[in-house]
């Protein structure tokens, strides 16, 4: 598999973007980013790419307000319990919360509340599968891999209130 690499400036600062023509692997906060353990094991070689596409185009508009939904084609490589949750989140609307609880509900029990936390902190698409709408029951943020002032600022862009 050959994959492309774009680093972008945006309000929440750098964010790194791995992509083939057909799809989105991998959305990372930072220019330092760990690659999926999944893609780098059918990676053949990654591309510096510096031209304008459909996936920064996506995102940049999210993040400036005007877009609510995704078009851009994903390709979400994992564990089939990370794969269930992500694809559960994916059906969290813009501006909505729902709990940990409430996925682990979706994906096999509630006894699964703390594995839908740690699949959530190895989404490999965040924004896109967007693991920032995903807090506690008690009503707390909960954690957030790139760190919780990210979380709140994706927050704000919704105007999700907490």
């Amino acid at each position: 598999m050959n994959l492309y690499k774009q680093i972008i400036n945006t309000s929440l600062g750098y964010l790194t973007l791995i992509y083939s023509k057909d799809y989105l692997y991998q959305l990372s906060f930072g220019e330092n980013y760990k690659l999926n353990k999944y893609i780098e094991s059918e990676l053949n070689s990654i591309k510096k790419d510096n031209g304008s596409n459909i996936y920064i185009k996506e995102v940049l508009e999210y993040l400036n307000g005007s877009r609510k939904y995704f078009d851009i084609p994903i390709k979400l490589i994992g564990s089939s319990f990370s794969k269930k949750v992500w694809e559960e989140l994916i059906k969290v609307e813009y501006g909505q919360l729902k709990t940990y609880k409430d996925i682990a509900l979706k994906v096999g029990g509630e006894r699964y509340s703390r594995a839908v936390g740690m699949a959530n902190g190895k989404n490999p698409i965040p924004i896109i599968v967007p693991c920032h709408r995903i807090i506690k029951s008690d009503g707390s943020l909960g954690g957030y891999s790139s760190g919780l002032d990210i979380k709140k600022e994706l927050l704000k862009i919704e105007k999700i209130q907490i």
